[in-house]
């Protein structure tokens, strides 16, 4: 499974005159500035999926600045030159999404339902949420193929995507981020193709795909014998998604993981 970051949602206390001052000079002035009902002054990169907004008295002492952007705005020049301002590793994260893409279709894939106790909501035949949306994390595994397709019209090849999405209620500061703080991730579990189960487990993790809103079935309705084998069976054959994030910090630092800019972008910087 590849693995990246999706949405990104970030804050930052700025009250350095000269770092605002030079907010102004080299970003809202250099880009078109929009009208947001909770920031004074915001400007955005609608292609890129960059968002940016600035209140110098905001309401709480804790942040005055809100950026968001997505796994697709990597090559926004607006991000980039954001991020040459104020570093990456000083903004605080509120959410973070890690993706894990794959390539064999919905219906031969299965999240398995986590240890702990969770909410599972079916919202269509190719898509499950495990965990509340406010929660600390959710996981959102669906078809992103027909997603794309239903949205924007665009056609791919067989695009699946487990989504872990998490929020850090106090933020934490992208330099101070641990994988100690991904560990919530420890129960969620893959399994990337049923074709090796036995046929009655199988079958039974079909049902579970579909859930009862459209003729198949819950968790709680599976025996516990029967969950047991299931998270058996993912265990030895499935996806550990805190085991793909660690072996990707290993490789790669967290600043780089959140946003790192295309090679042209780079050699702008450089010359």
């Amino acid at each position: 499974m590849h693995v990246s970051t999706d949405t990104k949602t970030m804050y930052l206390l700025l009250r350095n005159e000269l770092e605002i001052k030079q907010l102004h000079e080299l970003i809202f002035k250099r880009n078109k500035v929009g009208r947001h009902p909770r920031w004074k002054y915001f400007t955005e990169d609608r292609l890129n999926g960059v968002k940016l907004g600035f209140r110098p008295n905001f309401p709480t002492a804790k942040f005055n600045v809100w950026l968001s952007f997505n796994g697709y705005s990597n090559g926004s020049t607006l991000l980039r030159d954001i991020f040459v301002l104020i570093p990456i590793e000083r903004w605080m994260v509120k959410r973070l999404d890690i993706a894990f893409d794959s390539n064999l279709p919905y219906h031969q894939q299965h999240a398995i339902h986590p240890p702990k106790k969770a909410t599972v909501d079916h919202y269509s035949p190719t898509s499950v949420y495990m965990g509340k949306r406010r929660s600390s994390i959710q996981l959102a595994h669906y078809d992103k193929q027909r997603e794309r397709g239903e949205k924007r019209g665009l056609v791919t090849d067989a695009w699946v995507r487990a989504e872990l999405r998490y929020r850090f209620p106090s933020m934490k500061k992208v330099a101070d981020l641990k994988p100690d703080d991904f560990a919530a991730a420890k129960g969620y579990q893959i399994i990337t193709d049923l074709s090796g189960m036995p046929d009655n487990l199988r079958e039974m993790v079909i049902q579970l795909n579909r859930g009862s809103k459209v003729g198949g079935m819950d968790w709680e309705s599976v025996t516990r014998a029967a969950q047991r084998k299931i998270r058996e069976y993912g265990s030895a054959q499935g996806v550990n998604l805190h085991d793909l994030i660690l072996s990707t910090l290993e490789i790669i630092d967290i600043g780089a993981f959140i946003y790192t800019p295309p090679l042209k972008q780079l050699g702008e910087l450089s010359s």
